[in-house]
């Protein structure tokens, strides 16, 4: 039997508008198996579909490493984060990247990604996403938008790490 979970929450942490998104899906896998296949073919993988997305630079997800994105549709502008940590334990892996160039209404991004040991063959991928925008009221607009951006992710990795 696999079991999926969701879940989110709009819980103030950092500051008082800064929002939350915490996406948990369950894959097949070797922790360190999967935490070693986010690269640039996943990442690819990851993009939606719309807006179109050009990928300028990407580093990679250790400490330091750059990612930029170019959104062309219909509008254009830059994303750019940086990884500014990452680490591997007995239990889980991580990275994370927070963002250093934003599409316009963003001015804080930071997107956690951890990938949690379930046993030898199994493993949980978070997306743990705090965002503020530069209102509360469009910190309201923006999570329907960025929930439902990442929510395909949950497919998107069942299907790359269970093939």
């Amino acid at each position: 039997m696999t079991l999926y979970l969701v879940s989110f929450t709009n819980r103030h942490t950092i500051q008082d508008n800064c929002m939350r998104i915490e996406i948990r899906t369950i894959v097949a896998g070797n922790f360190v198996d999967v935490y070693g296949r986010f690269d640039e073919d996943l990442f690819r993988a990851l993009l939606p579909s719309f807006p179109r997305v050009k990928i300028i630079r990407f580093d990679g997800s250790e400490s330091g490493d750059l990612v930029h994105m170019r959104f062309m549709f219909p509008f254009s502008f830059d994303w750019i984060s940086r990884i500014t940590d990452h680490g591997i334990s007995e239990t889980e892996a991580y990275f994370v990247d927070e963002g250093e160039k934003l599409p316009p209404g963003l001015r804080y991004w930071k997107h956690i990604h951890k990938i949690e040991k379930l046993d030898e063959q199994n493993c949980i991928i978070v997306d743990d996403i705090t965002f503020e925008s530069n209102t509360k009221f469009l910190n309201y607009l923006f999570y329907p938008f960025l929930y439902a951006s990442f929510l395909p992710r949950k497919s998107i990795y069942r299907n790359y790490f269970e093939k």
